[in-house]
């Protein structure tokens, strides 16, 4: 009976050395780094999504963890977990908040699926890292090119004549208005239209340009009482231009960026005509006809590829007067008189 007790405990032993070494062999020693924390666990366990939960560590949808959940558990394993930070993705007014890993901007964009034009604009751009507010801002461009008829309005020549009595006149010639056809582009921003240019300019009907007769009307005479000697008086339609890219097509960096058609620096008082109206170099006197005060004393220096006939363009230096200017009419005096060319402000003054 002794013997059978001692062998007993002789079994017994066994089979706990037997668990002890079973259980050290199965027990793994895991490693996590987790941001800025590192874990050293111990676990039976061989899911990575298990040995997780039993340990407390919680996952966001848009963390990554490195190697994947799916990797077998072994004993020396080294897991990381990249945790997911929130991105600000605007698209002009309208806001999505995206989570993600990626620093870089251009695979931020890939990752959620949000696609890039050829002309769209991204700030920062595509190559750069996220930094501060981590905020992405894409502004979606869009050209598209439309057509437009406008009339064209004819120009009345205003010629002196000794047979009639000085002040009046009368009509020799009676206008008449033509049609001409645009092709014009038009940017578009985040489904906002910014800009229209037009690129292309053809008549469909040719204007018929009046004549009038004004008895010995030969000066122009000023608010201050100075006359001016005039050749012609052209009643015609007025626009304004900049320097800005949608008015000239060209930016800073462009050698004939700010220069005109005649080679001179574009300024206050320089006028784009169509020589065949106005020729190039003439002195003028714009008048308003509206309530805009005048544009005064100009020099025609530039031409326009949508100046046609009775148009005529001004140089305005601001961008914003440019485009607040619109479409005017106007009554333009080519000089015979010269003048100071200090007299040339536009609508600088």
């Amino acid at each position: 009976m002794e013997r059978y007790y001692r062998n007993l405990v002789i079994i017994a032993v066994v089979i706990c050395l037997g668990i002890i070494v079973l259980n050290t062999s199965l027990k793994k020693e895991i490693i996590i780094l987790d941001d800025h924390q590192t874990y050293h666990v111990k676990t039976f366990k061989t899911d990575m999504t298990k040995m997780f939960d039993a340990h407390g560590i919680t996952l966001a949808s848009a963390d990554k963890v490195i190697p994947s959940l799916e990797t077998r558990l072994e004993s020396g394993l080294e897991i990381q977990i990249v945790r997911s930070f929130p991105v600000t993705i605007a698209i002009g007014e309208e806001l999505k908040l995206y989570h993600t890993t990626l620093l870089k901007v251009g695979d931020i964009l890939k990752e959620a699926n949000i696609s890039l034009g050829s002309l769209d604009k991204v700030y920062p751009s595509v190559d750069q890292l996220l930094k501060g507010d981590r905020k992405i801002e894409l502004v979606k461009v869009e050209k598209k090119m439309i057509e437009h008829i406008e009339s064209v309005a004819y120009n009345v020549e205003m010629r002196r004549t000794e047979h009639l009595k000085s002040g009046n006149a009368e009509e020799k010639n009676a206008g008449s208005f033509g049609e001409a056809l645009e092709q014009v582009e038009v940017l578009i921003e985040n489904g906002r239209e910014v800009s229209r240019q037009v690129k292309e300019w053809s008549y469909k009907r040719q204007a018929v340009d009046g004549q009038v007769l004004k008895g010995k009307e030969k000066f122009l005479v000023l608010s201050d009482g100075t006359p001016y000697r005039y050749l012609k008086v052209l009643d015609m339609v007025a626009s304004a231009y900049d320097l800005s890219y949608a008015s000239c097509g060209k930016y800073p960096d462009h050698p004939q960026y700010g220069i005109t058609y005649s080679g001179t620096k574009a300024r206050p008082g320089v006028v784009a005509v169509d020589p065949r109206a106005i020729k190039l170099k003439s002195k003028l006197y714009v008048e308003s006809l509206d309530r805009m005060q005048d544009y005064g004393f100009s020099s025609a220096e530039d031409i326009g590829g949508a100046i046609k006939s009775n148009r005529i363009d001004l140089f305005v230096s601001d961008n914003a007067q440019a485009m607040r200017y619109g479409i005017r009419s106007v009554r333009v005096y080519v000089l015979e008189d010269t003048f100071d060319e200090t007299l040339m402000v536009g609508y600088s003054k």
